[in-house]
């Protein structure tokens, strides 16, 4: 059949048939042009068919020639070293996988790849006894094997609990909820009382951004060690007793101020 036209116009809401598109040049591009025909294509695939219905299709993209410029590590790695071993293959090989290593120095700005990291905790708190390690250490980790092979560590953008831009935007999103709740502004005077287990983390960013800190002893921090890293506001035994304290601290100030 030589066209579109040539197929029943019964409505189908499941269509027979889909499509796999090579996207290198001579089927929808040439150069950077799209292809007039490849616009039609794609016109009568989202719905102008006889079946009245879209028709599934795919682009896959061949990754051999398609340089990656950025790495987020958004979670505690699985399996560090495959991990380790992919972000080195890109790092140096200039964000394609199986090209031949060469020192980011040695590569223009816009071919190195960016490497972000999206949690600090060296540490976290779980169900095991002890603390277990977290994406922080993946990030430690990661650095000593890249200085083992290059020399140096590689440069990374650090965002997550301490961070500044962390803590903006959670006050960002608190000043949006508290509007949406209590039906007006917040006040430049509310206390933020940030309750967290990791000194490292929740404490240090809440102490920085200028926040009242509750340490529990229910997560990486119990109690059983040296003081905590950082000095809280406060110190509970859960959650439970650090919301009571920290409305009880507002209630007495308030008579205070009366």
């Amino acid at each position: 059949m030589s066209s579109a036209s040539s197929y029943t116009s019964a409505a189908s809401p499941h269509p027979p048939l889909s499509f796999v598109f090579d996207i290198q040049d001579g089927v929808l591009l040439r150069g950077s042009t799209v292809l007039p025909e490849a616009k039609r294509a794609l016109t009568i695939l989202e719905g102008n068919n006889p079946f009245r219905t879209k028709i599934p299709y795919i682009l896959p993209v061949d990754f051999s020639n398609t340089p990656i410029r950025s790495i987020f590590v958004f979670h505690d790695p699985r399996n560090w070293a495959l991990d380790a071993q992919v972000m080195v293959d890109l790092i140096m090989g200039g964000g394609i996988i199986g090209a031949p290593y060469v020192h980011p120095e040695k590569r223009a700005p816009e071919e190195r790849v960016k490497v972000v990291f999206c949690n600090p905790d060296l540490q976290w708190g779980a169900n095991f006894s002890r603390p277990r390690l977290g994406q922080g250490a993946f990030r430690v980790a990661f650095q000593a094997v890249f200085k083992g092979l290059t020399g140096g560590e590689y440069p990374y953008t650090q965002y997550g609990k301490p961070t500044t831009a962390t803590y903006k935007f959670a006050e960002d999103v608190l000043r949006s909820h508290y509007a949406k709740v209590l039906g007006r502004p917040m006040e430049a005077t509310c206390n933020v009382y940030m309750i967290g287990d990791n000194p490292e983390s929740d404490i240090a960013g809440a102490n920085a951004t200028g926040w009242s800190s509750v340490l529990v002893r229910t997560g990486v921090y119990d109690g059983s060690t040296d003081p905590p890293t950082h000095t809280p506001t406060h110190i509970a035994d859960h959650v439970e007793e650090a919301v009571k304290w920290a409305i009880s601290r507002e209630l007495a100030m308030s008579r205070q101020e009366a």
